[in-house]
């Protein structure tokens, strides 16, 4: 399909979902016209059903995110963000990348304790949240090229030092483990190499959103060893940045500015990327509130 098929389809699509109102139902996020009408001032980058246009293809995905409270431990939350189906293709690289789900799941306890489970469990405190990183179902490559890589599985162990009880902000320290491969057309030959990182490689990730979620931007920077089949051991470093700003709203659906750049030394290259993202659907903002800690009797 050409990029002006692509480009019409895309607007379509936009303009359908455009065409129905978004209630702004959320007192503390709206705006009011003179005329008494509601608008929404702020979102949830979080949650929303996305279509992209940029310089590296036009793409789109689901993004999920929520929190788990528990009675027995008012204090106690799980922060949990969900991307499915997240991809693009086509732009000036020709590239293609497509991810089935990843997954971000941190545990924030208001006071900072953690519970060994021992035969008696034990408390202990630390100035950090826990959590996990996870992706299943990778793929990327270049079009007409005659291989591609699989992404089977990526799991990274994360501590957070920003300790924040919502989504707003996140300072992420972690180690990763992975398996990638290397897969070419021709069925005579299908795998080429095996990429495997055993816990070899460290994250740093940066995150922040303004309270009105008009706002976004973020980092990562991921180096250490990995093993190769073909190669065996080599040095490894991606780093990645991305700036995101809405700057108007279709009845209560954001259309953002969204900038990019990313670099990767396995092949020694620096991409950079612009355009703009629509949100098809997309919540208002939702603070996170803890609940008051019982008082024991």
């Amino acid at each position: 399909m050409g990029a002006a098929k692509i480009t019409g389809l895309a607007v379509a699509v936009a303009l359908v979902a455009a065409s129905a109102p978004a209630r702004a139902d959320d007192t503390r996020c709206t705006g009011k016209t003179p005329a008494g009408g509601r608008f929404a001032i702020c979102f949830d980058p979080g949650n929303r059903l996305l279509l992209a246009a940029t310089t590296e293809g036009y793409g789109g995905g689901l993004l999920l995110r929520h929190i788990m409270l528990f009675d027995d431990e008012p204090d106690l939350i799980w922060k949990l963000e969900h991307e499915f189906l997240v991809g693009r293709v086509g732009g000036f690289s020709d590239r293609y990348d497509a991810v089935l789900y990843s997954g971000r799941y941190l545990r924030h306890a208001r006071d900072g304790h953690i519970v060994l489970p021992f035969a008696v469990s034990k408390k202990i405190f630390i100035p950090f949240d826990v959590g996990a990183d996870a992706q299943v179902g990778r793929i990327g490559g270049v079009l007409g090229a005659p291989t591609f890589e699989l992404g089977v599985v990526r799991t990274v162990a994360l501590i957070d030092i920003s300790r924040s009880e919502d989504f707003k902000r996140r300072l992420s320290i972690g180690t990763v483990v992975s398996w990638d491969m290397k897969v070419v057309h021709d069925p005579t030959n299908a795998l080429e190499d095996h990429r495997i990182v055993p816990f070899s490689t460290g994250l740093l990730n940066g995150h922040f959103e303004t309270k009105s979620g008009l706002t976004i931007g973020d980092a990562r920077v991921e180096a250490g060893k990995a093993w190769s089949a073909n190669d065996g051991w080599y040095s490894a470093l991606t780093a990645a940045v991305t700036l995101e700003r809405v700057l108007i709203a279709v009845n209560d659906r954001p259309v953002s500015l969204f900038l990019g750049g990313r670099y990767e030394n396995i092949d020694e290259q620096l991409y950079g990327e612009v355009g703009v993202r629509f949100a098809l659907f997309q919540r208002q903002d939702r603070r996170v509130n803890l609940r008051p800690i019982k008082k024991p009797k």
